[in-house]
């Protein structure tokens, strides 16, 4: 097999390269974040449950986290992992009360319904 590119460096041209970060994160009232806390389900196998801890929105899941982890806030609603680009919409109800979150991850939505 032979090779007839000597300079690899001619593939950065003309590319832009943006710095990653994360959103800022805002305050929310804690009143508020104990208004997501419950399970939600994508299906029968896949579920995620929400608490609050120490005023701060905590997620776990056995099939979906490896750990207990933070989520933070960008706004009311959207949260962030801070592991990678994923990130998590509450969506409320017309009685005000959250009934999914929608999780946003590598350019797809996934509906977790609320079931506790």
């Amino acid at each position: 097999m032979s090779d007839a590119c000597e300079d690899r460096s001619s593939v950065l041209d003309n590319n832009t390269f943006n710095k990653f970060e994360w959103p800022a994160v805002v305050n929310v009232d804690e009143a508020i974040l104990k208004q997501y806390t419950g399970v939600y389900a994508m299906d029968g196998q896949h579920k995620i449950t929400i608490t609050v801890e120490n005023g701060k929105l905590m997620a776990e899941s056995a099939t979906n986290l490896v750990t207990k982890i933070k989520l933070y806030p960008a706004s009311g609603t959207k949260f962030y992992f801070h592991y990678a680009d994923v990130y998590l919409d509450f969506i409320k109800g017309a009685d005000g009360k959250p009934v999914k979150l929608v999780v946003h991850q590598d350019g797809k939505d996934f509906d977790w319904k609320k079931i506790q």
